[in-house]
C-alpha cells in the first residue's frame, strides 16, 4: 500500500496540512474546533498551508514553494515541471 507516502506526519511523507486562525470575532466563542470550522469558517481564516509537505502560505502570505503548484482553481495540483 501507500502506508509508507502517507497516513501520518513524518519526516519523509507527503503531508497537507492547514493552520486555522480562530482569533475572530466570529469564530468565538470555540467549544468545539472541527464544529466551528465547518458552521463558522470562510477560508479567510487560514493562515498557514502545507501541501506535500511543501510550505505554500505562512502568516496569509503565498511562499515561494507556491509556484510549483497551479492555485487556479479546484482540481488543479501540484506540477514536478
Amino acid at each position: 500500500g501507500m502506508e509508507d507516502q502517507v497516513g501520518s506526519l513524518e519526516e519523509g511523507k507527503d503531508a497537507d496540512l492547514i493552520i486555522v486562525d480562530l482569533d475572530f470575532a466570529h469564530m468565538q466563542p470555540v467549544y468545539d474546533v472541527m464544529s466551528q470550522i465547518v458552521y463558522a469558517a470562510t477560508g479567510l481564516e487560514v493562515d498557514t498551508v502545507f501541501c506535500r509537505g511543501d510550505l505554500l502560505l505562512h502568516g496569509k502570505k503565498w511562499t515561494k514553494n507556491s509556484e510549483r503548484y497551479d492555485l487556479s482553481g479546484p482540481g488543479q495540483g501540484y506540477s514536478d515541471t
